[in-house]
């Protein structure tokens, strides 16, 4: 729910993971697709929706025996479509815009399924909306538990 707008939400996402690519063994591509659908809410007000796209393609110059320790770096560029907000039934032009960030990520396998990393992004271009106000550097850090699933 968007706080006082009474709209309601879906959010979406697929992501996936190929390694091997080309036929090099290190060589890791990921994507992570995100949408989000907003609904109107009170008031006539309805925020842009949101679709991110972001592809990274890494290199693992590291990797233990029986990959208890791995290392993974490579570029990472996103692109992120944001719609028009409309307020009181009418269409706020230029509220919206896409963005695309180029960057870098790296992760540090710091036991078997569990990485830590860190990401950083720079604007490499943008839409020039009249509010549109994107993202000019970005800096992202988590820590991940990757498990498969047996079916």
């Amino acid at each position: 729910m968007q706080p006082g707008s009474g709209s309601t939400d879906l959010f979406l996402a697929a992501n996936g993971t190929y390694t091997g690519l080309f036929n090099v063994r290190r060589l890791v591509a990921d994507e992570d697709f995100h949408a989000l659908l907003r609904s109107q809410g009170a008031q006539a007000t309805r925020l842009g929706s949101e679709i991110e796209s972001r592809f990274w393609l890494s290199y693992r110059p590291y990797e233990s025996k029986g990959g208890k320790h791995e290392w993974f770096v490579g570029p990472v560029i996103t692109w992120l479509h944001s719609q028009d907000d409309r307020l009181g039934g009418f269409t706020q032009r230029g509220s919206g815009g896409d963005l695309l960030l180029a960057g870098i990520t790296t992760y540090v396998g710091v036991h078997p399924g569990v990485h830590v990393w860190l990401g950083m992004d720079w604007d490499a271009a943008h839409s020039t909306g009249t509010s549109f106000m994107p993202v000019r550097r970005h800096i992202s850090f988590g820590i991940t538990q990757q498990f498969r699933l047996h079916l």
